[in-house]
């Protein structure tokens, strides 16, 4: 795949040509053309919302208390909503689609009305669950420490090897 605006190669296999698209879904992922990532969060946004509404008669349940509500949703439905999200590029609209769809949950399960004037900051205060940006901010800073240090213990797992080496060696001559 190429990304950016560049001429198509044409491609063969045996006698058919492999046909050039602008996106592609690849492991429940969509790649585009262009390397944005719009298509893949719309499509994220709309399987958690679907799962969401499947979850309508839990949410509506009074038996159930909201605390229980309220981890069914941050383990269920933001799970999906941000899957593979630490590939994603951190731009303000990717924030805003991930901050209405998670204020517009949390409403939902709390029972709160556009009436009943609660700001976004008390809505996050109220339920104790992190802004979905935060969430996919952490895990790409985990995934870029973790590659950082598995290179950093490569490195150093070489290097004691070598040494470890060289101390047989001199080991062996004296």
């Amino acid at each position: 795949m190429i990304i950016g605006e560049h001429q198509a190669i044409p491609l063969t296999v045996g006698q058919k040509g492999v046909e050039y698209v602008d996106k592609f879904q690849y492991l429940g992922s969509y790649m585009s053309r262009t390397g944005d990532v719009d298509t893949d969060i719309d499509a994220r946004i709309g399987k958690a919302s679907a799962v969401f509404w499947r979850l309508r008669n839990i949410r509506r349940c009074s038996s159930i208390c909201v605390k229980t509500k309220l981890c069914l949703y941050t383990s269920v439905v933001i799970s999906i909503a941000i899957y593979a999200g630490q590939t994603w590029t951190s731009v303000a609209k990717t924030r805003h689609m991930l901050g209405v769809f998670n204020r517009q949950c949390l409403r939902n399960i709390l029972g709160i009305s556009w009436k009943d004037h609660v700001s976004n900051e008390e809505l996050l205060e109220r339920t104790k669950v992190d802004s979905l940006h935060n969430t996919v901010d952490k895990r790409q800073r985990w995934i870029h420490w973790s590659c950082l240090t598995s290179s950093i213990s490569k490195t150093s797992q070489c290097n004691s090897t070598v040494d470890a080496r060289r101390w047989e060696k001199k080991k062996r001559q004296t």
